[in-house]
């Protein structure tokens, strides 16, 4: 587990282009499954109190970039925070 989270960071640019078009695909695809799409927009109501907030995560992959997700890596997956279902704490 650890070197994997130690590898992130480090990926290729191209790796996380790919992640980020990847995370991308299934978004789009799951907009055009109508029922998967009623699911994503109950979810966004449900958690975040507006169903709007689809759209706002839409808008974020689109502007995500291979810069960002590394940044992102860097802070987030580090083992305490990593840790599966405690969020390290």
């Amino acid at each position: 587990m650890r070197e994997l989270l130690g590898a992130l960071p480090e990926a290729p640019e191209e790796d996380l282009a790919g992640a980020i078009l990847g995370a991308r695909a299934r978004l789009a695809r799951d907009l055009d499954e109508p029922l998967t799409y009623a699911s994503l927009l109950a979810f966004h109501q449900a958690v975040h109190g507006d169903w709007r907030g689809l759209y706002a995560r839409q808008a974020a992959l689109a502007a995500l970039t291979p810069r960002d997700l590394r940044a992102a890596a860097k802070r987030y997956l580090t083992p305490p925070l990593a840790a599966a279902g405690g969020g390290g704490r």
